[in-house]
């Protein structure tokens, strides 16, 4: 099989059409899109964000996938391929592919990610590292990724049929609720029925706790939110100044999540030689780049009734910090 697909020759223009639109808004209205916090050096910082003791969402999130790796494909019958969203460098879904090679004689791994240099480094490290696994990574955004990785397994008769689609990380927190059901039923579009999904959410808890692990010691959070400012410079020809901007993030306890943002240190104009173009901020005003909503258990069986799911099983850790959900499409 061959180790990498790419569907992302324009992301460069959506990213430049995206910061058009974002920064063109009205002061304090200003915003970039989360998903672009993921270049190679964003990606980098968020794998260190990843190590610190105050961001227990993956630490978390990777104990419930040891405990329960066996029980989730317990409730699986027949073989299945996996496909992943925003795989990343697919540390998590390691857990989860060993498990299932218990189970199943030869597993097909799709993982789908807008970053070509990790995907080409992960599949060639996953190939090697499992003698019975195939990995095709696909560069694409999560929607096209999902449309292109269910051609590959329709045209591949080698590949089981049914289809376990990977969405970690409480990735879903990023969304806006409206955003969040119209994404899960695209997703339920290119899925058949008895295919299974498999969502991380992170859940309500204490304030102080939540805001800890966006605002670490060490300061990679921060790194990571103002490297916005150096992908526009490298991608776009920017003039940002890191120096002029400070990172931000609190819990809005109003709408249960957690705003990341940028405030501008000083009044003062941004040109971006591609855009042909300047960008006014003046004193702290605010650029939003990331929300994570934090969900309830309740909210969680909302969302996936309405997008065509139902829950085969929940599964918390033991302090009810976090939820993975097994669900399968409906009929």
């Amino acid at each position: 099989m061959q180790p990498f697909v790419s569907r992302n020759i324009s992301l460069i223009d959506h990213f430049a059409s995206d910061i058009v639109e974002g920064l063109a808004e009205e002061t304090n209205k200003k915003w970039i899109k989360p998903k672009y916090l993921y270049d190679k050096v964003g990606s980098n910082l968020f794998e260190r964000i990843c190590e610190q003791p105050e961001y227990y969402p993956f630490r978390t999130e990777t104990g419930i996938l040891k405990k329960c790796g066996q029980s989730i494909f317990k409730l699986m019958d027949g073989d299945v391929t996996v496909i992943e969203l925003g795989s990343g460098n697919s540390a998590k879904t390691r857990i989860l592919l060993s498990s299932l090679l218990e189970k199943q004689k030869h597993v097909f791994y799709l993982p789908i990610d807008v970053s070509q240099e990790i995907l080409l480094k992960t599949t060639h490290n996953l190939n090697h590292e499992f003698t019975r696994l195939d990995t095709l990574g696909i560069a694409a955004d999560y929607l096209e990724g999902i449309r292109e990785a269910c051609n590959i397994s329709a045209k591949n008769i080698t590949m089981p049929e049914r289809k376990f689609v990977l969405f970690l990380g409480s990735t879903i927190g990023n969304f806006e609720y409206h955003e969040a059901l119209e994404f899960l039923l695209s997703l339920r579009a290119n899925m058949e029925a008895g295919d299974f999904l498999l969502l991380g959410f992170d859940l309500q808890k204490d304030v102080k706790l939540l805001e800890n692990a966006y605002n670490d010691r060490l300061g990679y959070t921060a790194a990571f939110n103002l490297n916005l400012v150096s992908r526009i410079n490298r991608e776009l020809g920017g003039q940002f100044s890191q120096t002029n901007f400070r990172h931000l993030a609190y819990y809005n306890t109003e709408h249960h999540r957690i705003e990341m943002k940028l405030i501008s240190k000083k009044t003062h104009e941004v040109y971006v030689n591609r855009l042909g173009r300047s960008f006014s901020f003046i004193e702290n005003e605010r650029i939003h780049t990331e929300n994570s909503y934090k969900f309830t258990l309740e909210k969680i069986k909302d969302i996936v009734e309405d997008s065509g799911f139902r829950i085969a099983e929940n599964f918390l850790d033991h302090h009810n910090w976090y939820c993975v959900s097994l669900m399968i499409a409906n009929n």
